[in-house]
């Protein structure tokens, strides 16, 4: 837990970095703008899976999306197939989730949705993130995002509801300070162009 006094240094730094932001004549992306851009994101990524599977001739994939809304008793006594599909498809869904986001966000320094609408990744140093910056927003997806697809195994639930979660517990911080978790924890905001 933080204290008082940690609460009102990252409160500082925050009123900092958008004082900066303004100080650039920046505008930060409206909230509105800014959940549209996610949600084409995840219309896209998981249109992008979908098609993974079936341009590398992967049978398994019917299997795969049975799992994705099962609960995992309900496909454990299955047998080792299932467990070889249920790793290697979920190894997959990450690969191209990271993929996906290091991409645009490397050669558009947005996301494809937030870009589609107008905005950009700033960060208060510079006006375009730099390589290392998207590397470090990479890496925090890739620590968090196996943790709850994971997640499933101990609780019982099925992967949808652990991508849901994963989603809103990302996103939710989004609602307070206009910030997805990703911009908190590597410092970045996303602005208008």
């Amino acid at each position: 837990m933080q204290s008082n006094g940690e609460n009102h240094n990252n409160s500082i730094e925050n009123n900092m970095d958008l004082q900066s932001i303004k100080s650039m004549k920046l505008k930060p992306m409206p909230l509105k703008k800014r959940l549209m851009g996610s949600l084409i994101d995840i219309i896209i990524f998981i249109v992008i899976f979908l098609l993974v599977p079936l341009i590398l001739r992967i049978r398994e994939i019917g299997l795969y999306l049975d799992m994705f809304f099962m609960e995992p008793d309900n496909y454990r006594h299955m047998g080792d197939a299932y467990k070889f599909v249920d790793l290697g498809f979920t190894s997959i869904f990450v690969f191209i989730y990271l993929i996906y986001f290091f991409i645009f966000e490397l050669f558009l320094h947005a996301s494809l949705g937030n870009y589609l609408l107008g905005g950009i990744i700033y960060n208060s140093k510079q006006r375009n993130i730099s390589y290392g910056k998207i590397m470090y927003r990479t890496l925090v997806r890739g620590i968090i995002m196996p943790f709850f697809l994971l997640g499933n195994h101990f609780d019982g639930g099925s992967y949808f509801m652990s991508f849901i979660m994963f989603l809103f517990i990302t996103g939710l911080p989004l609602l307070f300070e206009n910030k997805s978790l990703f911009d908190i924890f590597t410092k970045t905001y996303y602005v208008e162009r």
